[in-house]
């Protein structure tokens, strides 16, 4: 999210005219934006009307997910929709208002998107590797104090774009466009690489070492032996296993779709000649239809992995699901009764 502010000016301004494709790119790509900006926004927005609808799903965990639904759709509405009209043309018609404010939302979304999978994160260390402590810290209301936290923080980390984003003139082009103004290179690649690191790679070590930790302390557990503990601790270590997984996939994804992103950025900041051309150019547009793809993948990861989620979903939204397809099929076999007239014996035992 971030690096859009970083990249797309960088490679739709300068020079975009001598690299653009033979005009393909300027209506498939903002097709696909809005493809993945309606698929994101729907199904995000469904995640958030569900958490909020059900009190059962108004857990800690759920709370963190909630926020990432947020800044998902926050991300995709107020961003995709503006990066779509650059692809169509670079010139810049929608005021230094909307410049300086949809690049310092891209920022703060992508800080808030980064810091809520860090805190998810976290959160899973401390329910699977010390799930007594977790006890006395974990609740909605440290959840809600947290969201409240990520989004302070986030805004007031991502100042210096809405200061140094603003409307310019650029001459060899003949045409206004929203670009980065900062007072000299060095404040421009320091940020750039403050960037990089606060959003990409301090999360991606921290989640890597969080999750290290746990998958070697979730998949040794053992189940009690005793009886009256083994049920109970079979479907508490089962449970845990799935939310992980769950909250693994979605951050593997955000690990794998901001990769080429935050490469691509680096790369053009750090090197002085860098490589303008077609081949960046369609290295440049793949890194941001994975970003933005990023933004809508998570409601298809909780359909698939969060057993909690189908169960609110059919629950909030009964009538969509027909009764034969949320209930199993029954079927048949033979159980014991005696026949009156051959005094046969039969077995018809329902089985789910």
């Amino acid at each position: 999210m971030a690096l859009e502010l970083n990249i797309s000016n960088e490679t739709e301004v300068g020079p975009p005219d001598c690299l653009r494709h033979s005009g393909i790119d300027q209506w498939l790509v903002p097709i696909v934006f809005m493809s993945i900006t309606f698929v994101g926004v729907l199904g995000n927005g469904l995640v958030i009307y569900v958490i909020i609808k059900n009190k059962a799903m108004k857990t800690m965990t759920n709370y963190y997910i909630l926020n990432l639904a947020i800044t998902d759709v926050a991300f995709l509405g107020l961003c995709a929709p503006l990066t779509a009209a650059i692809y169509i043309s670079p010139e810049w018609f929608y005021g230094r208002f909307l410049c300086k404010f949809v690049y310092y939302m891209m920022q703060v979304t992508a800080q808030a998107t980064c810091l809520t999978l860090t805190a998810m994160s976290l959160d899973r260390f401390k329910v699977i590797v010390y799930p007594l402590k977790s006890l006395k810290t974990r609740s909605t209301t440290a959840a809600r104090v947290g969201n409240i936290t990520i989004w302070t923080v986030s805004g007031f980390a991502s100042l210096p774009i809405g200061f140094y984003y603003d409307v310019m003139y650029r001459p060899f082009m003949c045409i206004n466009v929203c670009y980065e103004n900062w007072p000299n290179k060095y404040w421009r690649t320091g940020y750039s690489i403050y960037s990089t690191f606060a959003l990409y790679i301090i999360p991606v070590v921290t989640i890597t070492v969080c999750y290290s930790i746990m998958l070697r302390v979730l998949w040794s557990q053992k189940v009690p032996l005793d009886v009256l503990n083994h049920t109970m601790k079979t479907k508490s270590l089962k449970q845990k296993r799935k939310i992980t997984r769950m909250v693994l996939a979605v951050v593997m994804l955000f690990i794998v779709c901001w990769m080429p992103q935050h490469i691509l950025n680096l790369w053009m900041r750090l090197d002085s000649n860098f490589p303008y051309g077609v081949e960046t150019y369609t290295f440049k547009t793949t890194a941001h239809v994975l970003a933005y793809l990023n933004s809508c993948v998570n409601p298809i990861v909780y359909a698939f992995l969060g057993e909690n989620f189908r169960n609110a979903f059919r629950k909030t939204f009964p009538k969509c699901l027909k009764k034969n397809v949320a209930m199993p099929a029954t079927r048949t076999r033979p159980t014991k009764y005696t026949s009156s007239r051959t005094g046969s014996k039969y077995q018809t035992t329902a089985v789910r």
